[in-house]
């Protein structure tokens, strides 16, 4: 039985993909010869390449630069002068604006996207 081939469109989102990691070359080959054993993607059959893709886009989303302490402070800080509960119920509406404007639920989860 004959294993596809990396296609083409999947060798260039491995490639934007490791871009926007920020990972040099060589970091990148080390990374993708412990991961299958390859020492270049064009060495990929297209399950291997489609496993990678989901692996470097979990490492994407775990790097995603968050809000710092300070950036969550001052958010809840400014949010104070525009609720008009004026803090009484505690960050329920700060919550409800991230969730329809951001779709995340607390200023920690915020990210530069």
């Amino acid at each position: 039985m004959i294993m596809a081939t990396i296609s083409n469109q999947q060798k260039r989102q491995i490639h934007a993909l490791v871009s926007a990691l920020g990972w040099s070359d060589t970091f990148y080959r080390s990374f993708l010869h412990a991961f299958c054993g390859a020492n270049s993607c064009t060495e990929l059959t297209e399950e291997q390449a489609s496993a990678l893709i989901a692996e470097l886009l979990d490492a994407q989303d775990d790097c995603s630069p968050k809000a710092t302490a300070k950036q969550v402070s001052y958010i809840k800080y400014l949010w104070l002068s525009v609720d008009y509960d004026q803090g009484n119920y505690g960050d329920k509406h700060l919550a409800s604006f991230l969730a329809r404007r951001f779709n995340v639920d607390r200023p920690e989860k915020l990210t530069r996207k």
